[in-house]
């Protein structure tokens, strides 16, 4: 099973956990050093980060050790990937320590107030949605009220514009491309292409695994196997018109010398793949033109052997095709 994948992934959360480990240990050493505290927290600090720094270096050279192989790219074990799941709950609970150490700090040393404008969520909040804080909006208080209930005229959030402005901006593209240059494919034509590519990777994969036989390329199929294979075909989906033996019934008999289309392999193979007029349907949907050129094969086997109780002979007199 490859890890690769799952590896990597591992290894971008770990970089970011270590980026964020270090701006989170950065702001935390500023606030310290801004207040000129020299408490046993800065040394809690530095000796967490020096753990954290031994562990992410022996964990590096144990995937170094296990990464030595023949092949040029590295396949990451499931040790490798169990090794780097658990540096990553060092890191996380690392992470969220220093995040409470920041907390407290703030809460000690800056005003409600000041730490509030100075949280990096609340300036994304400001930027996404231009909200006026609860104790300023008596400034956006409009004059009207039903029922007890004031309406403050805040404006639009931002992103909601960004979004609306984006959309006028997409279709605009969209017209574009698609209806006044042309330089895209409608829906029915980007239909019609695909099924063309189907196409052709369908007919490559029957030519790969030698399955693209027709009525122009069927040949006579002697071997047992073969014959055996078309046999089972034919007991499975045509005994229903022709019987068991190739006696006849809704269908003709298939084991006499009389043939209505011929006893030829493209003869019979064309009369299955596409049907005849007498009443029987295509089986093109049904099979590949292997599993076709094999009951045909079959089929022909068949004449000679005379089944009882046969259907009376109908179409034309055929010499028997000699298997040998």
């Amino acid at each position: 099973m490859s890890y690769q994948i799952i590896f990597w992934m591992l290894v971008a959360s770990t970089v970011i956990l270590i980026a964020g480990i270090m701006v989170m240990a950065g702001s935390i050493q500023a606030v310290l050093k801004s207040k000129k505290n020299k408490s046993k927290d800065n040394k809690v600090i530095k000796t967490i980060l020096a753990l954290v720094g031994m562990t992410l270096l022996s964990s590096t050279s144990l995937f170094a050790q296990g990464g030595e192989q023949e092949n040029p790219v590295f396949n990451p074990e499931l040790s490798d990937v169990l090794g780097l799941t658990l540096v990553n709950m060092i890191l996380l609970l690392t992470f969220f320590y220093f995040k409470s150490i920041f907390n407290n700090l703030v809460q000690e040393y800056i005003p409600v107030s000041e730490a509030k404008e100075r949280s990096p969520w609340f300036k994304i909040n400001k930027v996404l949605t231009d909200a006026v804080e609860i104790e300023d909006e008596a400034v956006i208080m409009m004059d009207h009220e039903y029922d007890g209930i004031r309406e403050l005229d805040n404006n639009l959030p931002p992103w909601w514009k960004w979004g609306f402005f984006a959309t006028i901006v997409f279709a605009f593209i969209y017209l574009g491309h698609y209806h006044v240059f042309k330089t895209g494919d409608l829906q029915i034509a980007e239909y019609n292409k695909s099924m063309e590519i189907a196409k052709i990777e369908v007919d490559e994969y029957k030519k790969a695994q030698n399955l693209n036989v027709d009525e122009n390329s069927v040949v006579l199929l002697t071997e047992a196997s073969d014959l055996s294979e078309g046999k089972k075909l034919y007991t499975q989906n045509c005994v229903s018109c022709h019987s068991a033996q190739g006696e006849g019934g809704i269908g003709a008999n298939l084991t006499d010398d009389f043939w209505l289309y011929g006893n030829d392999i493209k003869n019979v193979f064309s009369t299955i793949k596409y049907g005849a007029k007498n009443g029987m349907r295509s089986w093109d949907d049904d099979f590949n033109g292997l599993q076709i050129q094999k009951i045909a094969s079959y089929v022909i086997s068949l004449q000679g052997t005379d089944a009882p109780a046969g259907k009376e002979a109908e179409g034309e007199f055929y010499e028997k095709i000699s298997f040998e």
